[in-house]
């Protein structure tokens, strides 16, 4: 089979709007590090992310929606062209969005119909091809096709027509069939990703609640794991998590990332998660494996490579099919009667250890532990030794 290969950059609930930002009742809003009107510190968001990373490349850019907050119009138009300054940052080839809960006009603030100010963005929103579009604003779907990739972007505020139906995602029966009949005719193994911006499974900690999930999505799961994607993304929920969803009617489980969120502050006051931007390396011969390395955002600091027991940490994976076990036994073995050994080796001989999601690297850690071996610093923390401890 070919090998393919991905990189790939996140970019999640910008959440932007102007600094005097009132909603109707007065009360001014202040949920973002993103304004439309301010200027440029070297903390600044975009500015920083062009300095501390100046010489990364990616493929893609993906971006799970809310780029504005409340609706705001100039909050969607100053989002987007954030994520198109991203993408030239990165020279990334592509950006491929959907919508989010606040991108679209629920509330009828500037017109009756609710799509009006996210059709009206244009400059290639949220897809580059026409036919993509289309299918995306007619369906709700649409897939993005590529030489190494297939994208199957879903409009999970499809039917938020008013803020009755604006209170949960949702995907209906045409939409399921229409992704079924597109991958029936297919046959390669090209990388398989799924953007949505709502949570296709619960996403309940930290008192988040469960009334937003996409409804529906028992149903979009099962027609997800038939086909075997590869990797979920998606926003929304502001509380980075990646962890396995196991499919019950067939031996497989997709990884699903909630990938947080770029720049909005409510998440600081509700679930005390800070902001996020995250660059996916992707690997598919026979099976898919991936390395998620995250950067944390800190105001008058920037973008930093931050390790907190109580963040998602600067590394993290998917992919690994052995034990934790089997990876300790492994370990055992490479270090031998040394007292020490280099991370590098360990990565170079039992590779598995990069793929592995935040739950099973602290599995792994304490498994370690048990056999007096530990690293110099956290295994989600690139560590540069491990050592044998009395």
């Amino acid at each position: 089979m070919i090998e393919r290969k991905l990189r790939v950059a996140v970019v999640s609930d910008l959440h932007c709007h102007p600094k005097e930002f009132k909603l109707d009742n007065n009360l001014i809003m202040d949920d973002t590090y993103l304004y439309t009107d301010s200027l440029r510190e070297n903390d600044h968001p975009i500015e920083s992310l062009a300095s501390v990373l100046k010489d990364e490349k990616v493929d893609l850019i993906i971006c799970p929606g809310d780029f504005t907050n409340k609706s705001n119009l100039q909050g969607f138009i100053s989002g987007w062209n954030y994520v198109l300054e991203i993408q030239s940052i990165f020279n990334s080839e592509e950006v491929i969005a959907t919508l989010g809960n606040h991108d679209i006009d629920s509330y009828n603030n500037y017109s009756s119909y609710s799509l009006k100010n996210a059709r009206g963005i244009k400059k290639n929103f949220p897809l580059r091809d026409e036919n993509s579009r289309r299918d995306f604003w007619a369906n709700g779907c649409a897939f993005v096709e590529r030489e190494n990739f297939r994208v199957l972007v879903i409009n999970s505020c499809h039917f938020h027509y008013n803020k009755v139906s604006a209170k949960s995602g949702e995907i209906d029966e045409n939409m399921i069939n229409f992704i079924d009949e597109h991958m029936a005719k297919i046959s390669d193994n090209k990388i398989q990703i799924v953007l949505t911006h709502h949570h296709p499974i619960d996403h309940s900690v930290l008192d988040l609640g469960e009334e937003d999930k996409i409804i529906n999505s028992e149903k979009l799961l099962e027609v997800l794991g038939k086909f075997k994607f590869d990797l979920i993304i998606h926003g929304h929920k502001h509380h980075p998590l990646l962890r396995y969803h196991p499919l019950s009617k067939i031996d497989y489980r997709i990884p699903i990332f909630a990938s947080g969120s770029f720049s909005s502050v409510t998440n600081l006051k509700w679930t005390s998660s800070r902001n996020y931007f995250h660059i996916i390396e992707i690997e598919k011969k026979d099976e898919v494996k991936g390395e998620i390395f995250s950067w944390t955002y800190f105001s008058k600091q920037g973008w930093i490579q931050n390790f907190d027991q109580t963040g998602f940490a600067p590394h993290a994976g998917f992919g690994n099919k052995l034990t934790i076990d089997c990876l300790v036994k492994k370990i055992k073995i490479l270090i031998g009667e040394k007292l020490y050994i280099k991370w590098e080796e360990i990565e170079n001989s039992v590779p598995e250890i990069k793929y592995l999601i935040p739950n099973e690297i602290e599995n792994l850690t304490s498994k370690l532990l048990d056999e007096s071996l530990k690293p110099d610093s956290h295994i989600s923390n690139f560590p540069k030794m491990l050592f044998k401890i009395q």
